[in-house]
């Protein structure tokens, strides 16, 4: 299907997200509302979005901020469905995700520990159990780069997520890093540190976005011998590959000297992409894979799939 989209979030009597076309660029695409199996109204992704743009300039003018009808108001929220008016299909709806995120947090997370990458929407913990923020800028610098995010989460500690050259090892009970593995160039190197950075018996929280949900979905999945590779030989070797796959998948990009010049660009800007992809039974085989390449270092506590995205908790055992 040529349309994608989300239903970003639901909340305060609004409904928030997008919807695109890639064969009708400059088409808006006509949405369906619906309360269970009631329509409600139809409307259309046809408004002004900025931070769209950083996903693709095309995208920014396909957006919806709608506000649910007062007749709705008071019903159940989880039963709205977006349908796309041309087809059989439904827009994934995000808002789902916060509570078994919590759900979990409340019963892995303890003591003290570290959050990487938190934004807008830092995990919630339970009362008692401290964390320090961690980022690659500060929060001025955040804001400015995400300008549609409201709160941005202040960062304690300015550091790269991916090697954490400021922080000693074994000191940290736990750490956070939600959406951040498929940024990773060398997640295999990135893990290790994390594991090396918490105590044992410390836990990895992590989710990452599963593909076939979003516009990774036509890529192939990254296999565990891709990030031996990057481990072994460096990012470098592959880096060009993946900007081809996001100036294809992501800026829509057709033409070959046109996907080429703006893979040159992005790799040019250092522009953080999805550099590796992953779908429910990939990432698992990624994970078994590589218990067994860190000599069963830890265990893995929680596998499951949570509407969009795969979250997956680690124990470090030595």
């Amino acid at each position: 299907m040529s349309i994608q989209g989300f239903v970003d979030r639901i909340e305060n009597g609004r409904l928030k997200g997008w919807a695109y076309d890639s064969m009708r660029p400059n088409q808006p695409v006509k949405l369906t509302l619906f309360h269970k199996d009631t329509l409600i109204l139809d409307f259309f992704a046809d408004e002004l979005r900025e931070d769209l743009k950083s996903i693709n300039a095309q995208l920014s003018n396909h957006a919806f901020d709608l506000k649910i009808p007062h007749k709705i108001l008071n019903l159940d929220e989880s039963q709205l469905r977006v349908k796309i008016s041309s087809s059989e299909d439904y827009l994934p709806i995000l808002s789902p995700l916060i509570d078994i995120r919590k759900q979990l947090s409340a019963v892995f997370l303890k003591g003290s520990g570290l959050e990487i990458g938190a934004l807008h929407n830092p995990l919630w913990v339970s009362p008692g159990v401290s964390v320090k923020y961690v980022d690659r800028a500060n929060e001025h610098e955040l804001q400015s780069h995400y300008i549609e995010q409201d709160n941005i989460t202040k960062p304690d500690i300015i550091d790269d997520g991916e090697t954490l050259i400021t922080l000693p090892n074994a000191r940290q009970d736990f750490i956070i890093a939600n959406h951040v593995l498929e940024h990773c160039e060398n997640p295999i190197k990135t893990i290790r540190r994390h594991l090396e950075v918490i105590k044992v018996k410390g836990i990895l929280f992590y989710t990452i976005p599963d593909m076939r949900f979003f516009l990774d979905k036509d890529r192939l999945p990254t296999t565990f011998q891709h990030t031996m590779s990057d481990f072994t030989l460096g990012p470098d070797v592959s880096r060009k590959e993946h900007y081809t796959d996001w100036a294809k998948f992501w800026r829509f990009k057709h033409d070959p000297k046109d996907i080429s010049d703006e893979a040159d660009r992005l790799n040019k800007a250092n522009y953080s992409i999805h550099f590796h992809v992953w779908n429910y039974n990939s990432f698992f085989n990624f994970l078994i894979s590589l218990q067994e390449f860190f000599k069963f270092s830890f265990s893995i506590e929680v596998y499951a799939f949570n509407f969009t995205e795969i979250i997956c908790i680690l124990r470090k055992h030595h």
